[in-house]
């Protein structure tokens, strides 16, 4: 009600009773309200940075990428080629070979370890695939 009584006509200070005494509030209120404005302004302009940062960076991952596939394939290739020659001279040799060579254990350790770099090969390009999206 005294609020009111400070706008009437004729009241001592003519309405600016009301600024007089909330002066410093609303000094606290403009401060608070221009600093959130900074805050606001500021964490938008890094938002639109950041974006801008990563759609020019977009283009390179995905050149990257279409390397590191390429690299993939080839070595694929490469590498898988032999690893399956070398397993069937292995087993080549294992069903020939009644002697010292399976008996001490060198054909079936070869053997194991050539199954083992195959396993891990297809590990790592299955995860080339999944990555890739072609395997969900």
């Amino acid at each position: 009600m005294e609020l009111m009584r400070n706008w009437e006509p004729g009241h001592p200070a003519d309405g600016w009773g009301f600024w007089n005494e909330h002066r410093q509030g609303l000094w606290r209120v403009a401060g608070a309200l221009g600093l959130a404005a900074a805050i606001s302004l500021t964490w938008g302009i890094y938002l639109a940075r950041q974006v801008r940062r990563a759609r020019r960076a977009e283009p390179r991952a995905e050149a990257a990428n279409q390397v590191k596939a390429q690299f993939l394939a080839i070595m694929t290739h490469e590498v898988r080629t032999p690893l399956a020659a070398t397993i069937g001279l292995l087993d080549m040799a294992r069903q020939r070979s009644q002697g010292a060579a399976t008996e001490d254990g060198r054909l079936p350790a070869a053997q194991d370890a050539a199954q083992t770099m195959l396993l891990l090969l297809n590990k790592v390009l299955d995860l080339d695939r999944i990555e890739s999206g072609l395997i969900h």
